[in-house]
């Protein structure tokens, strides 16, 4: 018996037909396209593209999801991000919202951290390594140097 090409499509099709709008399970969500399903915390993380279509990461998409409870939005409302990465020197919105200034002077730097002259908290090990960890080079003041040496 010889399987034609229009058989397998029409096969093909059936199935993707009957994948569209199944449930997600629970704590996924479905991309535009309505058969892929991705983890909540994976749309509009601003890092990876999850969905086939793209549309994890659209802006439209983006400016009206709500965080998981464990993330915090960032200003631009197009990403979520890990209130672990507030004020870590790094910029993890694309906007840096998560490294303002404002921001990072009212958040309580962890034990064995200490404020850099941004706001940013960097952890007392990495003043004076010769990397600028704070972002703005304060970890690594002239002073440094001099009292090292």
């Amino acid at each position: 018996m010889s399987i034609t090409k229009a058989a397998v499509i029409v096969c093909l099709l059936g199935i993707v037909k009957s994948q569209i709008g199944r449930p997600c399970s629970s704590w996924q969500v479905h991309c535009a396209d309505q058969i892929q399903c991705i983890y909540d915390w994976e749309q509009c993380d601003g890092e990876t593209v999850h969905c086939r279509d793209g549309s994890d990461e659209q802006e439209d998409i983006c400016r009206n999801h709500t965080c998981p409870s464990t993330d915090l939005k960032c200003a631009d409302d197009l990403q979520c991000f890990s209130y672990l990465y507030l004020c870590n020197g790094r910029r993890d919105c694309y906007d840096g919202s998560d490294e303002t200034f404002n921001i990072c002077k009212t958040k309580e730097c962890a034990f064995r951290q200490r404020y850099c002259d941004n706001g940013n908290c960097v952890y007392i090990t990495e003043f004076c390594n010769g990397k600028d960890d704070c972002g703005d080079n304060s970890d690594e003041k002239e002073h440094c140097f001099r009292n090292n040496h």
